[in-house]
């Protein structure tokens, strides 16, 4: 998964993007940190998930930012700014500056890229936490107790974002008390998402999960949902490519990035609901015909191929100590 993030990079963006560590590197290496998990107890991994969110802001401070986010002030993000003045920032110059030495592109992969290791490794512990609690079965029992912690964790986020109001001069790079951004993902931003998204699994694992449904009665919106569940990394790879590859064409005739001025917020929004509607014809058909060929199938092959070659060592293993 680490070298398909790299790979996908280097198809949509070309290879001066490639150390721009976007979401896909990032669960590649939370894949290896969740399997590092299994020696830790559910303490340990708590205290690393805290630790991860109150050492960011102070690590940031270490690092030239802006090489990472581009050069001049945070101004108020225009669109949610008309609705909440001050409550949402972004950089000035959102055209970011991927640096190729090795100590930036590790700053990089640490800090300043898009899914850097700092806060975003915080996610995926948290889900080990929950998925500990669902393996013991016991995630239905702690339903109040995960919504109050999500619910905690959103109005700490938003009293950060209030009080930031009265410190204009706080920085979401650096700040706790900071308004909300989400490239640098502020620490504000990082609260509330964590907050929201123990509350939406908790809720959609119980109404779903712990439930048991008769599959005829269960509504098409769930049906959709579940099919969507099963292509969702070929989906994402297929939605960066549909992205990328017109800016870069347009780019080549033009001479010019409109990465973020190609359209307007309403045709953009209409022609997502579009890609939308043909993604889910798109997998529809897949489910129809068994299509295997998918990052799903590409997967699953390469695991399968995994395990049988572990397999195979661990059988040599045996038959050379039954010889000996």
């Amino acid at each position: 998964m680490f070298s398909l993030g790299l790979l996908l990079l280097f198809l949509c963006w070309g290879p001066a993007q490639v150390w721009d560590w976007d979401i896909l590197t990032l669960i590649g290496l939370s894949t290896m940190i969740v399997y590092g998990c299994r020696f830790l107890s559910t303490w340990q991994i708590i205290a690393c998930s805290v630790s991860i969110l109150l050492v960011t802001p102070w690590l940031r401070s270490m690092i030239d930012a802006d090489a990472h986010w581009g050069q001049g002030p945070f101004i108020p993000s225009p669109v949610i700014s008309d609705v909440f003045p001050n409550v949402f920032f972004e950089p000035a110059n959102k055209r970011r500056r991927i640096l190729h030495k090795p100590i930036d592109v590790l700053h990089g992969f640490l800090l300043g890229g898009l899914f850097p290791i700092f806060p975003w490794a915080m996610f995926p512990l948290v889900g080990v936490i929950m998925g500990r609690r669902v393996v013991a079965n016991r995630f239905h029992y702690d339903l109040p107790g995960a919504i109050f912690v999500g619910a905690m964790f959103i109005a700490i986020g938003l009293v950060g974002v209030v009080q930031s109001l009265w410190h204009p001069d706080a920085s979401p790079i650096t700040s706790f008390l900071a308004p909300l951004s989400l490239h640098p993902n502020s620490f504000t931003m990082s609260l509330l998402q964590l907050g929201i998204g123990i509350i939406v699994i908790s809720l959609t694992y119980y109404v779903y999960d712990c439930k048991q449904f008769d599959e005829s009665q269960i509504s098409c919106v769930a049906r959709m949902c579940q099919r969507t569940g099963r292509y969702a990394l070929t989906l994402y790879v297929l939605h960066y490519l549909i992205i990328a590859w017109p800016l870069m064409i347009v780019n080549h005739l033009t001479g010019k990035n409109r990465i973020f001025d190609f359209m307007d917020a309403g045709p953009a929004f209409i022609i997502s609901i579009v890609v939308i509607v043909c993604f889910e014809y798109m997998i529809s058909v897949f489910d129809q015909i068994g299509c295997k060929f998918t990052m799903e199938g590409l997967l699953a092959n390469l695991t399968a191929r995994s395990v049988l070659q572990e397999q195979k060592v661990m059988a040599k293993k045996q038959h050379t100590g039954r010889d000996d």
